[in-house]
């Protein structure tokens, strides 16, 4: 999954925009989430994942390290962080399935063919 897929996630569902430059307690708390999700549902270097909301690498390491505040003292991002976590989720197993399912029909072709 792409990073600015996540991002497009957690914009819809929580109504921040993550690029934006502010010391807002609500869009940090949506950055740090940003950066949990990226680091558990893709490849991407800190580096590119930080670049796609206009931060630098060092900001996605913070973030990432502190995500636990979240849990413990924002009850009510909390409840829309599982929304945007189930619909990653749901976006990253149907890539999944698609993957699986054009790898199962290159290979049929390949027996069908040979």
């Amino acid at each position: 999954m792409e990073p600015k897929k996540i991002k497009r996630i957690i914009e819809d569902i929580s109504g921040v925009d993550l690029v934006v430059k502010n010391r807002k307690s609500e869009n940090i708390m949506w950055r740090k989430a940003y950066f949990r999700l990226c680091s558990e549902y893709t490849s991407h270097t800190l580096k590119s994942i930080g670049s796609a909301i206009g931060r630098k690498h060092s900001t996605a390491v913070h973030h990432s390290k502190n995500f636990d505040f979240l849990e413990r003292n924002y009850p009510e991002i909390k409840k829309k962080y599982y929304q945007v976590v189930m619909e990653v989720e749901r976006q990253a197993d149907g890539a999944r399935w698609e993957n699986s399912a054009q790898r199962i029909l290159n290979q049929m072709k390949m027996l069908t063919n040979g």
